[in-house]
């Protein structure tokens, strides 16, 4: 491959890495003159056409995600015989490679790490990709130790070294979740959960389920309780190793519901590694039977009734003139209490532990009912057939959210002792109601999408360059036309954004020199806009912010602000670049977040820039304030637990 072009604009300059599924290469885009990293697909997976297909789809929607800490996708094509994916060139090591090194981290460095991976997966389940492949290896720490998650979209085709259900590749072994090991239904849970994998690698130095095969690995995360990371770390709080356990639930419902409260609960330890974070059984099990607690009183009802049982026997009658007599009464009268105090002692100990051993030679045989929820109906009868009980299907239920042919409720309940042969009747999902789809090929793409709502689909839409279709018009769609697809199913239209114009990536200019990031400018054929200069923090003449995201596609010739650290309490004229900092303006921007939670997560954008992310409390008040400063005129975002709540501009003329 060294040495080849790519696309005529990818040199390929030398190999960097490799995996199941790709090599990978660093490469020179000959084009925006800038190093990039080219990944390449493995010669033998070039003739699997479905493999290829879900290739194609899932960099798509990858290439969508912008975020700091997802390594961008640039480009992907086909070329001479290689289907390839270009993307950002990160320099730095795998988080694999860092827990190696540096394992047991302090729960401080775990966490930072384990919130800017949240981070990144919060961003990709609100565009409603999920990764399915969260792991060390898929995970880049950078010299400046920030974050890069990569193989988004893709990492269920990734390599045979991980688990499958059909032909589907679900997750690597060790980090796989229960859902993914017997096929179920896949969401952003399943990330959250591969994420607690992680976050126990980096706080213990070891992974919880190891075994000799990948298949009784898999039959681990299904069945097994990890163990505590607090005994192989006693440095983890309790609070910590709680937030650890809930994401790896192995019923979803007790898991983290979404990325963002896993974020907060992060934020809560990161602020105060004892904060009070809830966390459910970590096994799935569901325990239908209630404790029973017997009292003083109820030992000592039954008690007098077994003594009274006792009393209505036949008495021998006195004989006070007989020594011999009253001592055959006395052993007599021991003899009774002991058996009435053994009996009740027998009562009581089979009431609080009817499973002791002891106990099994007064029951006829009995087994435990298995737990055939999430499981698919092959499963559990293949599993009932094996535990000596038998499966019924009593209900069929339409249900989008979960993949059809699962379990959804059982009766009698997991754990239940139950004769052999007993009939466990089961509610099945059937899928929701199925669909032809028509041909939108060349339609309008708001007639495409009228139809397809009210149908009852969901429309997800991306747009593409185009010379044969005009702007507006469907170019292709996913499903397929002629296949059927489930009703309140997802249907994804490919919209023409009419003949190429000619764009530019933008780079990531923030943290570099200020003649460096005007020198990559104009390397990347865009324009140096208005250089603004502030205190900062940040090292004193280094890009603090920019007004395009870095990672985003302009058109040529795009203006490019920047503004520029003058370091702290640094009042120097700026020279000949800008305007002094005497000329800077501090504003506060307040914005009104309504909410019923005690703690949301606020996130501000300068420019298209995060300036602040924090904790807020809108029951002590609903006016959340920030000190912003600049010259000229900027834009605000404010959002809170990621999503869009108010706009601002505000102008700094004074």
């Amino acid at each position: 491959m060294i040495g080849i072009v790519l696309g005529n604009r990818y040199e390929i300059l030398e190999e960097i890495g490799k995996g199941g599924m790709a090599h990978v290469y660093k490469a020179k885009c000959n084009l925006l003159n800038r190093p990039v990293a080219v990944k390449v697909l493995r010669q033998d997976l070039e003739e699997d056409s479905e493999f290829l297909k879900r290739f194609n789809t899932e960099a798509q929607s990858a290439a969508s995600l912008v975020h700091p800490n997802i390594v961008s996708i640039f480009d992907f094509g086909y070329d001479q015989g290689y289907h390839y994916i270009v993307m950002e060139l990160i320099e730095g090591i795998t988080l694999k490679q860092y827990i190696q090194e540096n394992a047991p981290f302090s729960v401080k460095d775990a966490l930072s790490v384990a919130y800017q991976i949240c981070d990144a997966l919060s961003a990709a389940h609100e565009k409603n990709i999920v990764h399915r492949d969260i792991k060390p290896h898929n995970i880049m720490i950078t010299p400046d130790h920030r974050v890069k998650v990569t193989d988004f979209g893709i990492a269920r085709v990734s390599s045979g070294s991980t688990m499958t259900a059909d032909t589907n590749i679900l997750g690597s072994v060790h980090y796989i979740s229960p859902e993914q090991a017997r096929g179920g239904h896949v969401d952003g849970k399943t990330d959250l959960y591969s994420l607690g994998i992680v976050l126990y690698e980096m706080l213990t130095g070891r992974i919880p389920f190891e075994s000799d095969s990948p298949v009784a690995i898999a039959m681990k995360h299904i069945q097994e309780t990890p163990v505590s990371p607090r005994e192989y770390n006693p440095e983890i709080s309790q609070s910590v190793e709680n937030l650890i356990l809930k994401s790896l639930s192995k019923n979803i419902t007790d898991r983290y519901q979404n990325a963002s409260d896993m974020k907060r609960d992060i934020m809560r330890l990161v602020e105060n590694p004892d904060a009070e974070v809830g966390v459910k059984s970590p096994s799935g099990d569901v325990d239908t039977d209630d404790t029973m607690i017997i009292s003083k009183t109820e030992i000592l009802k039954a008690e007098e009734k077994m003594g009274q049982r006792s009393q209505q026997k036949p008495t021998v009658k006195k004989e006070t003139s007989s020594s011999g007599e009253n001592k055959k009464i006395l052993i007599s009268a021991i003899l009774t209490a002991f058996i009435i105090v053994g009996s009740v002692s027998m009562f009581a100990a089979y009431v609080l532990f009817p499973e002791a051993a002891i106990f099994n030679i007064f029951q006829s045989e009995q087994v435990l009912v298995p737990g055939f929820v999430n499981m698919s109906l092959d499963e559990a009868k293949e599993l009932a057939e094996t535990e000596n009980v038998e499966i019924e299907v009593k209900e069929e239920v339409e249900d989008s959210s979960v993949a059809e042919g699962i379990i959804l409720e059982q009766s009698p309940n997991a754990r239940k002792k139950v004769k052999p042969g007993t009939v466990v009747y089961v509610t099945v999902n059937v899928g929701a109601e199925k669909i032809l789809i028509d041909d939108f090929k060349s339609s309008k793409f708001d007639v495409a999408e009228v139809v397809l709502q009210d149908l009852g689909f969901f429309v997800d839409v991306t747009y593409e360059n185009s010379e044969d279709i005009p702007e507006n018009y469907v170019i292709r769609q996913n499903p397929p036309a002629g296949q059927k697809a489930a009703k309140g199913s997802t249907v994804t239209l490919v919209v023409s954004k009419g003949p190429e114009e000619t764009e530019v990536v933008v780079p990531r200019f923030v943290g570099k020199t200020y003649e460096q990031a005007k020198k990559d400018i104009e390397n990347a054929s865009l324009a140096l806009g208005e250089v603004s200069y502030e205190e900062s923090v940040i090292d004193k003449g280094l890009v603090i912010r920019q007004s395009v995201t870095g990672g985003e596609t302009v058109n040529k010739g795009t203006s490019i602000d920047l503004v520029v650290s003058l370091g702290n309490n640094d009042k120097s004229e700026v020279g000949n670049h800008g305007s002094s900092h005497n000329n800077m303006v501090e504003k506060t921007l307040v914005s009104k977040i309504n909410s019923d939670k005690e703690e949301v997560i606020v996130k501000v954008l300068e420019d298209g820039n995060k300036i602040y992310e924090g904790l807020f409390n809108p029951k002590a008040g609903s006016d959340f304030s920030l000190k912003v400063s600049g010259t000229g005129q900027k834009n605000y975002e404010v959002y809170v637990d990621g999503e869009l709540v108010n706009t601002y501009t505000i102008s700094f003329a004074e």
